[in-house]
């Protein structure tokens, strides 16, 4: 999953950064803080604050939907990112 919110939209076009990477589940990476919400988040060993947004289900773009859309790629077996089934494989 994906979602241009990750990066500015101005008119109506994305802006020129990459989109945020579905992670998983925040219990996997984030420890809760005292008021039960995610205090900090880690990743490749580096530890950030937790940011906590709210999306609409419009919102996120699906692989497997049957549209590339511009948060989704092709799909590059060497990296194994991307979505084959609506952007195909990448050359």
């Amino acid at each position: 999953e994906t979602s241009p919110r990750a990066c500015a939209i101005s008119g109506g076009v994305p802006g020129d950064c990459d989109n945020l990477p579905n992670v998983g589940l925040c219990g996997w990476s984030c420890s809760p803080s005292n008021g039960g919400l995610y205090g900090t988040c880690s990743m490749n060993g580096v530890s950030y604050a937790a940011l906590t947004t709210f999306l609409e289900p419009s919102d996120v773009n699906v692989c497997g939907d049957g549209v590339c859309q511009f948060t989704e790629s092709c799909y590059d077996r060497q990296t194994g990112f991307g979505c084959a089934e609506d952007c195909g494989s990448c050359p």
